[in-house]
């Protein structure tokens, strides 16, 4: 599985990780409901010529000045005309071709225009467009996919959470009336609406919020990491190791039980455990490997650990002295007081 995809299952997924998430304002069910129907949104679109020699003739322009100087368009966007052009009269072929993206494949110089304004050129869609509409196919669909979505941002937040909200609101309300036009061109207004929409998602709770989530996510990935070095007998990285464990026993605010026992069931782990004794090796090996099990599976008494530990360590075996506070972060409640809160906002749904 792809490392980033892994990391955001694993946060999802384990209840603790997944509640201090959504303590910071990061709500999977919404995040997924969202993402959801904007995507349902998008796949209502379709494009509509009407006039195909007019589409034709601003082809053929649009050919003529695609390679001019600060045009700045990709080979694809080359590709598409050059198709749109050999199709000809054929109005099904070109339809076919503006719609294999009806969103993100706009024709250059034809569907994205460019604005000169102080002597500075940016390219622009447009909100109508007479030679291709790119419109709902069942605005009766439409409208109810976007109901969903504005029922799912319906509820009043805080702070900089709220300004999102709204401004999510507003490009939803443009999206609805772009999609009543008569000469309907929807995509300037649904990526807005996108954009809007991921920018609340990533906003948070609260000014430290989507920071923290991100120490979060940078935590989970570089344990993974290490993880699957572990799994696959790559050469031990103790330097790393010890990194991650001294800066997560330091962040106290991030202590979650799951992350704390796979970080001991990590410094237990043997490429990191050392036996001075020869013959003492195997049986020290086993009681750490039976040590680590408990660990992993989460229900132990971190004391009792650190006491048999302790033990192992007077007969001749060494650990990193991070341990033992991990630990003491295991027997100790939970840091659910230090996060960031999302006040009285009601949750959205």
């Amino acid at each position: 599985m792809d490392l980033d995809a892994d990391v955001r299952r694993q946060i999802w997924t384990a209840p603790d990780l997944r509640a201090y998430a959504r303590d910071l304002g990061f709500d999977l069910d919404l995040d997924t409901q969202a993402r959801a129907l904007i995507a349902a949104l998008k796949q209502t679109l379709r494009a509509e010529v009407d006039d195909v020699a007019a589409l034709q003739a601003a082809v053929a322009s649009a050919r003529a000045r695609v390679d001019g100087p600060g045009s700045r368009f990709e080979a694809e966007d080359h590709d598409l005309l050059e198709q749109v052009a050999a199709a000809g009269s054929d109005r099904a072929a070109i339809l076919a071709l503006l719609n294999r993206d009806p969103l993100n494949a706009p024709l250059p110089f034809v569907e994205r225009i460019p604005m000169v304004r102080n002597g500075v050129t940016s390219w622009r869609t447009p909100v109508e467009h007479a030679l291709i509409r790119r419109r709902p196919a069942d605005l009766g669909a439409f409208e109810r996919l976007a109901g969903e979505l504005e029922a799912v941002f319906a509820a009043p937040q805080i702070g900089a959470r709220e300004l999102s909200r709204l401004q999510v609101a507003d490009a939803l309300d443009r999206v609805r009336r772009d999609g009543r036009r008569e000469n309907a061109y929807v995509p300037t207004a649904l990526q807005l609406l996108d954009r809007k929409v991921a920018d609340f998602l990533a906003c948070g709770a609260g000014p430290v919020a989507a920071r923290r989530f991100e120490q979060l996510h940078a935590l989970v990935r570089q344990l993974t990491e290490r993880e699957r070095a572990l799994d696959a007998d790559m050469a031990p990285e103790t330097e790393h190791v010890t990194e991650l464990a001294s800066r997560y026993v330091a962040t106290d605010w991030l202590h979650v039980r799951s992350l704390t026992d796979r970080i001991v069931a990590l410094l237990l782990a043997r490429p990191y455990v050392l036996v001075s004794i020869w013959y003492r090796r195997r049986r020290f090996y086993r009681v750490i490997a039976l040590l680590r099990q408990e660990v992993m599976q989460g229900h132990y008494d971190g004391g009792e650990i650190a006491r048999r530990l302790q033990r192992l360590e007077t007969e001749g075996a060494f650990f990193s002295s991070l341990v033992y506070p991990a630990l003491r972060i295991a027997d100790a409640k939970p840091a659910a007081a230090r996060r960031p809160s999302a006040g009285s906002a009601a949750p959205l749904r």
